[in-house]
């Protein structure tokens, strides 16, 4: 059985979980795991974000996403946080390669919207500052085996990037419960 691992990565609020839920509805083959899955809270239905737990969320993450590629019963595994950078993803990289999992990056970037929209409506109460951080530090090639520090201009490296508008992901997600494992 060959396993696929999705790494779907995007500034807050990008619309990454809409994609991820999109990904995994109606397929008991495939599974979504994010570190906001570490803060949230079935019994009231809401992510409860606590920035000193982060190093345990990260790790959380990082194991159910090896449990889910050691499943033989899971083809498709997504994993969808920010992967700002090469070095965020390379663990998960690993991860794949440990397992014998073919990876494809799904990079939505700031899905069409400045950092005030995308302030505007995170739901894991992000701030515009910390937005802009992350556009900052974001490298266009996440792939650990290519050279990020190519002097090539981003208008030069192939398209990674999916936008779709958030709107639309709205629209698709509005009448079903989001399936998490």
């Amino acid at each position: 059985m060959d396993k696929q691992l999705y790494i779907l990565r995007g500034l807050p609020s990008a619309g990454k979980t809409e994609v991820a839920d999109i990904m995994v509805h109606g397929n008991d083959d495939c599974v979504a795991h994010a570190i906001e899955d570490f803060f949230y809270d079935e019994e009231n239905e809401e992510t409860v974000f606590d920035p000193n737990k982060l190093p345990e969320a990260y790790a959380d993450c990082l194991k159910r996403v090896e449990e889910s590629l050691q499943d033989n019963t899971i083809t498709t595994v997504v994993v969808h946080n920010i992967f700002a950078t090469q070095y965020e993803c390379k663990v998960y990289f690993d991860l794949a390669d440990k397992h014998g999992a073919s990876v494809r990056v799904l990079s939505m970037f700031d899905g069409g919207m400045n950092d005030t929209q995308l302030e505007k409506i995170s739901l894991n109460k992000w701030r515009k500052r910390g937005i802009s951080s992350k556009r900052k530090s974001w490298e266009i090639n996440v792939y650990p085996h290519r050279n990020n520090k190519s002097k090539r201009k981003p208008s030069q490296e192939k398209p990674q990037m999916v936008v779709i508008p958030y709107e639309a992901l709205v629209s698709l997600t509005s009448n079903r419960k989001k399936h998490r494992r």
